[in-house]
């Protein structure tokens, strides 16, 4: 067997540093960022925790690469979606695929909710989850403005708030939610009047 070339182990830091990252959402989704610990994530990716501590200098450090890869593909839906010619297509577009996040990425969006709530989230967390969150609302606002909706900041908030609740009772009530049901109204209310 001859030896392993730098570029295979690059590959191998990499695989080891992506099973640690999809542990680490799963341990978070599941106890909460806070109740999780290096250990729990280690034995959740099959390695031992000094590993971790090779690729993170921190729990936060997991936690923040976890949630710049969750933003970096909303960030991903943003430009499909306007890409979109027209700002029905872009909003029906929008409303469609968060509800397919929601349902294909159930432990980034359980964590991502929790992390919501949280009265004392890292400041780092912030700096990301903040200007995402505002551009998104300030985005939605100017589609509905083109869309002629009377006050546009209200019900871009509004349709933030509807879509949130649902997909936090989606999470909490797993299938038995009618979550494609609940899509097809936003759409109908939104984009089809």
């Amino acid at each position: 067997m001859s030896p392993r070339t730098k570029e295979q182990f690059q590959e191998i830091r990499e695989q080891s540093r992506v099973k640690i990252l999809m542990a680490a959402l799963e341990v978070f989704a599941e106890k909460g960022y806070h109740s999780s610990s290096i250990g729990e994530i280690a034995k959740k990716a099959g390695v031992a925790k000094g590993s971790v501590y090779h690729y993170f200098e921190s729990k936060e450090a997991v936690l923040q690469e976890v949630i710049v890869n969750g933003v970096t593909e909303l960030e991903g839906i943003m430009k499909l979606v306007q890409s979109k010619a027209s700002p029905k297509e872009q909003l029906e577009t929008l409303v469609s695929l968060s509800f397919d996040s929601v349902r294909d990425r159930k432990d980034f969006w359980q964590l991502y909710f929790s992390l919501l709530t949280q009265l004392n989230l890292p400041k780092s967390l912030e700096q990301i989850m903040g200007p995402m969150i505002t551009d998104m609302f300030t985005f939605i606002t100017h589609l509905m403005e083109a869309l002629g909706v009377e006050n546009a900041a209200i019900e871009a908030k509004m349709l933030g708030a509807t879509m949130d609740g649902a997909f936090l009772h989606y999470l909490m009530l797993g299938e038995e939610y009618p979550l494609k049901d609940v899509e097809t109204s936003i759409i109908k209310k939104y984009i089809n009047t």
